[in-house]
C-alpha cells in the first residue's frame, strides 16, 4: 500500500511544480483572454451479462454467466479551467459461484501548460482491485 501513497505524493508534487493556466492568463500575448468555463458533470452507467468474467489479459474465470456493471462519475473545470476528476466503479457477479469481483478508481488531470492550440496535461490516479475469482484471489 505504501507504493500507492508514494506514487500519489510524487504525482501531487509534480503537479504543484507547474503553474496551471487559469482563465484569462494565456501564455500567448496576442490571444484573447479565455473566458471562465462552466463546470461540466457527467455520469456513465453500463450493465450487461457476459458468458464469464474475463480479464483483458485473456484469463477466463468462473462458470458464468457473469452480470457486469460499471459507473463513472466525472467533473470538468472543477478547481481550475481545464481540469478533470473522475471516480469509477466496476463489478462482476458470477451467477454460479456467487462471487463478486470489483475495481474502484479515482483520477485527476489538469492542464499544466498551454501555448496557442497546444496543451500539456498532467494527471494521476489510484485503483483498488479485488478479484477473488482469480487464482487465490487478487488483492491489489
Amino acid at each position: 500500500m505504501s507504493r500507492h501513497i508514494l506514487f500519489c505524493a510524487t504525482c501531487l508534487a509534480a503537479m504543484s511544480a507547474f503553474s496551471p493556466v487559469r482563465a484569462g492568463n494565456s501564455s500567448n500575448a496576442d490571444a484573447a483572454p479565455e473566458a471562465p468555463q462552466p463546470r461540466r458533470w457527467s455520469m456513465t452507467l453500463q450493465t450487461g451479462i457476459a458468458e464469464t468474467f474475463q480479464l483483458t489479459s485473456g484469463g477466463v474465470y468462473g462458470l458464468g454467466p457473469a452480470w457486469q456493471n460499471r459507473v463513472t462519475l466525472g467533473a470538468g473545470n472543477l478547481f481550475l479551467t481545464g481540469d478533470t476528476m473522475a471516480v469509477s466503479g466496476w463489478t462482476t457477479h458470477d451467477s454460479h459461484s456467487h462471487r463478486n469481483d470489483w475495481l474502484a478508481s479515482f483520477s485527476y488531470k489538469l492542464r499544466a501548460y498551454r501555448q496557442g492550440n497546444h496543451s500539456l496535461y498532467l494527471g494521476g490516479g489510484l485503483e483498488r482491485w479485488r478479484f477473488p475469482s482469480v487464482l487465490t484471489g487478487a488483492r491489489d
